[in-house]
Order: structure tokens, then C-alpha cells, then sequence
């Protein structure tokens, strides 16, 4: 085993900070707004709810509201989705899915991209780490982000692996196993 840590190659991890899009800026204000939050400062217990969401729209709006702007109008108007209150759970487990034909301003690698900060930063920084020849490892806090982060590297045609908490435990040395040994795996 000590041999095989020998062979591994020297960890550079990168902290980057990102600025939160238009339209996460406008959520996260809304919600600041909100009977959730405002019930949090007041000592309710559902504090680590809001906080939850607040987090949720840092990464990615989408993983509160979804891509079509019907569900992003509701959510500035009321703090929540269309009778949604409990955004915190509602969408941790759910694939994600960018095509919404009722919507254009869901359709598009592009958009996808420009509703959040972080996408941005990876859709800058990720063609640069491929083209010097680095590979990466992205994680995610919720899977629905990983499939977003996802869809954005298979946009781009890029071979990328996942293992999630849905991954079987049998099958997770083998991807682990298949990036490690494939070169041509940019990231997992």
C-alpha cells in the first residue's frame, strides 16, 4: 500500500472564489426576505433549512427553482416554488434535466452556465486545466449539482467519470480504477 501512495502524484488544491450571477444574487436577497429566514433570526428551528437554501442558490439557482423561469418568478415573489416550502430537501436527489421546451431562457448550454457563479468560473478555468493536460476531481454537496456539473462536461465532449452516494459500492474502485489507468478520463 505505501508503495502504491509513493506512485500517486502531488495534490494542488485550488480554492477559488466566485460572485454569485444576477440571478442568484436576486434569489438569495429574496430570500433573505423570506418567512423562513426571518423566522431563523428569530430563533426558530429551522435554521440549517435556510441556511440549506442559501447554499443551494450559491452553487447553482437551479437546484432550488429548476431552469425555467415560471418556477424562478414564484420563487422571487414568495420565497418558495409553487406551494414549496421545504426547498431545503425538495430537490437534493432529483437528475437534472436543462431541457424544458415551455422555456427559452432554460434552453442552452449558456444559460445553464450564466445562472450560476460557480458554473462561470468552471467554464473558464476547466478548458484551461484540459488543454495544460491536468485532470480534475469536482465535489459536490448535492447530487443534482454533480448532474449539472455533469451536463456542462458532456456539453463540452470531454470524458469525465461520476460516483455519487448512488454508486455501488461494488462498483466504485472499478471507476476509481478506470480514471486512474484511462488517460483520456479528464476528471471524475
Amino acid at each position: 500500500d505505501i508503495k502504491e501512495v509513493s506512485r500517486l502524484p502531488g495534490k494542488t488544491e485550488q480554492v477559488l472564489f466566485c460572485r454569485l450571477s444576477n440571478r442568484q444574487r436576486l434569489m438569495y436577497e429574496s430570500y433573505l426576505k423570506s418567512d423562513d429566514v426571518q423566522n431563523a433570526l428569530r430563533g426558530s428551528n429551522q435554521t440549517f433549512k435556510a441556511i440549506t437554501v442559501l447554499r443551494k442558490i450559491c452553487n447553482h439557482p437551479d437546484l432550488v427553482t429548476g431552469p425555467n423561469r415560471a418556477s424562478y418568478e414564484s420563487f422571487l415573489q414568495n420565497g418558495y416554488v409553487n406551494g414549496d416550502d421545504d426547498l431545503s430537501t425538495s430537490s437534493d436527489e432529483d437528475d437534472y434535466d436543462n431541457d424544458d421546451d415551455d422555456d427559452d431562457d432554460a434552453v442552452g448550454a449558456d444559460n445553464m452556465i450564466t445562472r450560476s457563479g460557480k458554473l462561470e468560473v468552471l467554464a473558464k478555468i476547466l478548458p484551461l486545466w484540459k488543454k495544460q493536460g491536468h485532470r480534475v476531481l469536482i465535489f459536490c454537496q448535492w447530487t443534482k449539482m454533480l448532474s449539472i456539473i455533469e451536463q456542462f462536461v458532456n456539453m463540452q465532449g470531454w470524458k469525465f467519470g461520476r460516483l455519487d452516494g448512488k454508486t455501488n459500492i461494488a462498483s466504485r474502485q472499478k471507476l476509481v480504477d478506470s480514471f486512474n489507468n484511462d488517460d483520456s478520463y479528464f476528471g471524475m
